[in-house]
Formats: structure tokens, sequence, C-alpha cells
């Protein structure tokens, strides 16, 4: 009779905790093949033995042993160096879109779109997608887990090695559980989770290769921590879970209503099943070895044949003394001199089969050798011709960078999850800061919260240029020809010539400030602002007709849009008048008895005599005076 009350799974009762290390300790075993090959891809990267699986010796080890003393020219690094080089390039940013929305919900998302992206800024996102895409290339899988500590949210790169899944439930690549290994120091522990001080003080110190393979060091007193992760069944299903634990004691537990892991993940290729994608390493480590072996014998005949030698004929009177290295020697002799014999050591087919080798591993890595060596095929020197070539190279890294852009979406929703998880505690104030073109602007989560159905997430790349400067100028006279882009001020920001910054803002600070007025001021907070004569007023009436017809699509409230009328009205003044500020306007008159006034006895006023607000509607637009 089986007992229920250890055999219940971890995630159907509170304090299971046994069930949960049992359970792990399960998975964990059908994992060690995956982790060795994982030990032994990251030996071939970095060449060395790689910390972070124990300190048993195995396949990884004798493979490093076998090449130690050898030449060893290691591609495996080149292509995963250019490969993560060219990944670094696209950088996504996720980007709210409402279906349709008003003007209100449309200037929530804008709000909402600056919150991610602050929360992506301060946890420096890019850079942490530049490990994973490094874990992603050598094993096959990247991940970055969202969480939150004291109200702030942030972000991390996990390796794979520290997550597990049951390989029969992920068979299909959705597993319902999962489950993360770390080392965490006592004293740490303790701080963390102060109810279960004296737990934490009595449990056992993992082993010294447990603790060294993931510290490179004996000395700490490291104890291991696993958090178990199980998705709910259904909505409102109520088996949802999150449990935190050592071995035989239970640290924290709270129901997980969330459709998702709190991790994103990324894959270079994917596998026919299963949860784990398949590494670059993995399908070039034959020709690796292929190639360790072909250097290894070619060294070994160049030591030992490679050396010059002199044959002197048995019985010949050489005076052997004399056979040495100095200029214009004598060398006296009787009989047959003395013949130096320079042999040819490597065929030439040895060399050609290593450079075939070297070849395969580029082409079917989809890796120019040109490119890891940051050259261009000769010929390639105008910015179209290199823009052709630089897409004909993204053509096979293109389903990975698909797989990189939801990895950046599926952060975004996590973001999101954990604000509204710590926005219903009500116990912390959320908030990022957004650095936009306007300098930063603190966003509170709490005014921009909005219901996850009335929005997508979409990826938006941060420049659709090309990286060099030749191919940006190019990009741009082709976009000027089109008529995309005719502002010189426009075209010199979308260069983004390091060099020219402080003169391109001081050269379009009109520019930026206009926009601000415009779009913050007069928009967004619903300021009055009168334009000064000094400003280029022509430009002004430009961006302001500009704004005016993108807030009158997106249904902008019609106070504000009658804001922006007035700007332009004063700004039409300005233009047409002698350049003095406009008359102020008349205060309201006290009331008092109607009197009927016949229209025809009323004097003719001209519009350049009346107020920008009360001039007459001519050309459909209320308030706007004709210029002349």
């Amino acid at each position: 009779m089986p007992d229920l009350a250890t055999d219940v799974e971890w995630f159907e009762r509170k304090g299971n905790a046994d069930a949960l290390w049992r359970r792990y300790e399960e998975i964990r075993g059908q994992s060690r093949q995956r982790n060795d090959l994982n030990r032994f891809y990251c030996s071939l990267y970095h060449d060395r033995a790689y910390q972070g699986f124990g300190a048993t010796e195995n396949i990884a080890e004798l493979f490093i042993d076998g090449m130690r003393e050898k030449l060893n020219e290691n591609v495996i690094a080149q292509i995963i160096g250019t490969l993560s080089a060219k990944l670094a390039k696209n950088k996504p940013k996720p980007t709210v879109l409402t279906d349709g929305g008003d003007w209100a919900l449309q200037q929530r998302a804008k709000k909402y779109d600056k919150f991610i992206w602050g929360v992506m800024r301060r946890s420096r996102v890019y850079a942490l997608q530049r490990a994973s895409d490094l874990h992603m290339l050598i094993t096959g899988t990247g991940a970055i887990y969202c969480g939150s500590r004291n109200g702030q949210i942030y972000c991390e790169a996990v390796p794979p090695w520290e997550l597990f899944v049951d390989s029969s439930e992920a068979r299909y690549g959705t597993p319902r559980s999962i489950y993360r290994r770390q080392f965490v120091d006592r004293r740490l522990l303790q701080r963390l989770y102060t109810k279960s001080r004296h737990d934490i003080e009595r449990a056992h110190a993992s082993t010294s290769s447990d603790v060294f393979g993931v510290q490179g060091s004996v000395s700490s007193d490291m104890i291991e921590v696993v958090t178990g992760w199980r998705l709910p069944s259904f909505e409102g299903s109520g088996d949802g879970r999150v449990i935190v634990m050592i071995e035989g004691t239970e640290l924290d537990s709270a129901p997980w209503e969330r459709e998702r892991f709190p991790f994103a993940f990324s894959r270079d290729q994917l596998a026919p099943e299963g949860f784990w994608g398949i590494g670059r390493v993995a399908l070039l480590v034959g020709m690796q070895m292929e190639l360790n072996q072909t250097l290894t014998k070619r060294q070994e005949a160049l030591r030992m044949l490679g050396a010059p030698f002199i044959a002197v004929e048995e019985g010949s009177s050489v005076v052997l003394s004399h056979l040495t290295n100095a200029i214009a020697r004598i060398i006296k002799y009787k009989g047959t001199p003395p013949t130096v014999v320079a042999p040819s050591v490597i065929s030439p087919e040895t060399f050609q089969h290593s450079d075939r080798v070297k070849s395969s591993m580029f082409s079917s890595s989809r890796v120019s050798e040109m490119a890891a060596t940051s050259m261009k095929p000769a010929g390639l020197n105008s910015g179209k011709a290199l823009r052709a070539y630089a897409d004909m190279q993204d053509d096979g890294m293109y389903d990975v960078l698909v797989r990189r852009e939801d990895q950046i979406l599926e952060l975004g929703e996590l973001i999101l999850d954990e604000a509204e998880a710590l926005d219903a505690t009500g116990e912390h104030d959320i908030g990022a800061v957004y650095v936009g073109p306007f300098g930063t602007e603190r966003i509170d989560f709490a005014d921009c919260k909005m219901d996850r159905d009335s929005f997508v997430l979409s990826v938006q790349p941060t420049s659709s240029l090309s990286t060099t400067l030749a191919g940006r100028l190019e990009d741009l006279s082709d976009m000027r020809e089109l008529g995309i882009v005719t502002d010189p001020a426009e075209m010199q920001e979308l260069l983004q010539l390091p060099d020219l910054n402080t003169a391109a803002a001081r050269r379009n600070s009109m520019r930026e400030l206009l926009l601000q007025v415009l779009e913050v001021e007069t928009l967004d907070k619903g300021n009055v602002i009168t334009p000064e004569p000094s400003w280029d007023l022509e430009l002004a009436m430009k961006l302001c007709v500009q704004t005016r017809l993108r807030a009158q699509l997106s249904r902008a409230p019609a106070d504000r849009i009658e804001l922006l009328r007035i700007f332009e009205s004063k700004a039409i003044w300005y233009l047409n008048g002698s350049g003095n500020p406009p008359p102020p306007e008349p205060a309201a008159p006290a009331p008092g008895p109607v009197v009927p006034v016949d229209p025809n006895q009323l004097p003719p006023q001209s519009g350049a005599e009346m107020l920008p607000e009360m001039a007459p509607n001519l050309g459909g637009q209320p308030g706007a005076v004709p210029m002349q």
C-alpha cells in the first residue's frame, strides 16, 4: 500500500518538500548525459576543462589531455565568436501595439512601452542576451530569468546546466515543470530566509566536487538550493505552484498562476523532439577533431623530418670541424664532396586536406571565412554591394534571429508578469526610468498598467540601416531620392555619428525643442505654449501640422487638438505680423442685459486684426489664418 503522504506530487499541497527533492534528483539523473556533453562542448570552445559540471574526469578531460602540447587551431572558437558578434548587432526591442484603440489608450500604451524599455535598460538586457547567445551557440539553449527583489525587477542570464526538465514530460517541448539548481552561501541564505535560519544552519554543505564545479573553490560553505515551478493545468485550476527548498526543508512556496515559466529561452537549432536545442559545436565537433589530428601529424612530421642535413660519403676525406654555419667557410675534402639534403617533409595533399576540413566547418556553420577575419570579397566597394553581401550572410541566420526576437518578446511578457504581481501586493511602488530623446522620465507602473488583452507585443529593430558609414550614406541617399527622408537634420540624426554628436545636437536643437513643445508639453500635458519670434516658425508650422494630423487620426481629445491649432495660428500671426507679440486676449465682459445687435451695423474686421483664436474658419481649419 503506497504512502499517500510521501507519494503525492510536490505541487499538490504546501510543505511537500521531500516529494520535490526526490523528483528533482530523479530528473537530474536523467540529465547527467546532457550536462556531460555540455561540458565537452564548452571545453572545445574554451580549450580547457570547464567549471560547472563537477570535478571528475570524463571525455572532456581526455580530449583536452590528448591535444595538450600539440598544435590546435581552434576553428570552433572563431566561428562562435563571429556568430556572437553577428547576433550582437541585432538588438530587437519589444513594442506595445494596440488594436485600434483611442488616443487615451494609445498614450497609455506609450507609457507601457517606456516602462518595459526602462526595466530592460536598467537590467542591461542586451549584455545578458550576449551571454545567453554564447550558451545557445555552444550548448544549443540560452535562457534569461526575470524576477524581483525588494520591489525591483531584475533579469539575469541562466546557463542551461542549472535547469532541469523531465525528458518524457518535455518530449514535445512544452514541459509543465522546471527546476533550477543553485549553490548559495549559508550565511547569505540565512539572511534571505530568516524564518528557516535554524534549518539552514543544520543543513549539510554541498560536496567539494559540486561546489568546485560551480564556484571554482572548495573553501566556501555552500548549500544546494532547488527552485521548482509547476504551471497550472488550465486557467483557474489552482494547481500551479513555485517552491524554494534545500534538502529536507522548504524555504518558501506560493501559488503560481502565470501561464509561463520565468525564463525566456532561445535555441540555435531545433531538435526533432524534446525541450533542449542543438548547439553549433555539436555540428562541428567531428570536423574539429579531424582537423586536430591532421595538424598533429603535420607537427610531428615537421619536428622529426623538417630539419635539413648534410650527407658525407663514408671514406671521403672531409674535415668535419669545417662543417659549420659560418658564412663563406672553406671545407677541405678528398673524394665525394658533402651534400646538403632538404627533404620534402609533408605532401601538398596534407595541407589541402586540412584546408578543406576548415572550409567545411565554416560552410556548415553558414559563416564566411572572410567574415571571421573581418575581410570582404575583392570588388565589393559600394554600399549596395556590401548590403547585398550582408543579406546573403544573414539568410543562414534567419531562424536564429527570429528565435532571438521571440526571446525578447517573451522577456517583455515576463517583465509585465512580474510588475503585475508586485502591483497586486500593494507593498511597493513599481517604476522605471526611461531615457528618451527629451531626457529621462520616471514611469510609474500604476499610471500605465493596461488589460493584457487590449494590446500585443511586437518586435522593433533598433535600426534598419546598415552598420557601416558607407552603407548608411547610401541608404539615406536612396531614401532621399524616394522622398522618404528629405530633412537634412533628420538625415544627420539617422547617421548616428558619434564624432558629430555635439555639432548635431547644437544644429538640431530647434527641431528637438519644437518636438518637445508640441508632443510633450502641448499634446500630452495640455499646456498652452506661445511660440517665440526667434524660433524657426516655418519649421514650427510644419511640425505642428504633422503632430495635429497624427493626433486627429489617433482620436485625441478635442481640447488638445485645439491647443495645437492655437499654437499654429500664433505661429502664422508672427510670420505675417511685425514680429511683435500678439495683443493680449480681452477680458471677459461682465454679465449684463442682452441687447440685440444688427449684424449689418458691425464694422468690418480683417483676419490680421483679430486674435488668432477669433480668426474666421477658413479652409476648413478652425482658427487658421491664410498666409499672405
